[in-house]
This record gives C-alpha cells, structure tokens and sequence, in this order.
C-alpha cells in the first residue's frame, strides 16, 4: 500500500491532524501517545524535504473516525517531549 500524501490524510475522518510536535519527537513518540485512545493504523511527522528533520507537525491515522475524534477531546492541549500539542479533524478543534 502507497504511503497517504498530507492532502489524502486531511481529507479521511479517521485522520488527524498534529501541530506543535516537538523536534526532539519521532513517529514513535506519537503512536505511543496516540494509541492510549484507539489503535493506530499509520503515523507519520512531515519532513524537509531532502532532510531527516520534521516540519514540527503530523498525521495520525485511526482505525475508527470516533478515535479520530475522542483522539481531538482527549489529546489537544496536551504536552509531548516538552510542547503543547494541538490536535484537530476536518470537523474538530485546532
């Protein structure tokens, strides 16, 4: 299966949406902190291009669309490696 683009992610109700990821912070970091609520299919921090660096923002990708958005009441505000997270759906709060 074809790794999804940020554009697809956006656009599935089971996917949410990560800013405020910190640097230090790796694809692990944010499974581990967003399996707590459902089981996660897919992750991903977007990168540099070209660079190992990420851009300080993700995707996270559920299951279910009422992980995605008990994902967004229980995980937006909430602190990863030092930084405050916001989390959003097409539909929810970012």
């Amino acid at each position: 299966m074809a790794a999804k683009s940020a554009e697809d992610a956006d656009k599935d109700p089971r996917t949410v949406f990560i800013r405020g990821v910190s640097f230090d912070a790796v694809e692990k970091d944010l499974e581990a902190a967003f399996s707590e609520v459902g089981p996660v299919k897919q992750c991903f921090l977007v990168r540099v291009k070209g660079q190992p660096k990420h851009r300080g923002f993700g995707f996270v990708q559920y299951a279910l669309p009422e992980d995605a958005e008990r994902a967004v009441g229980e995980l937006d505000g909430t602190a990863l490696k030092g930084r405050k997270l916001q989390v959003g759906t097409r539909e929810g709060p970012l």
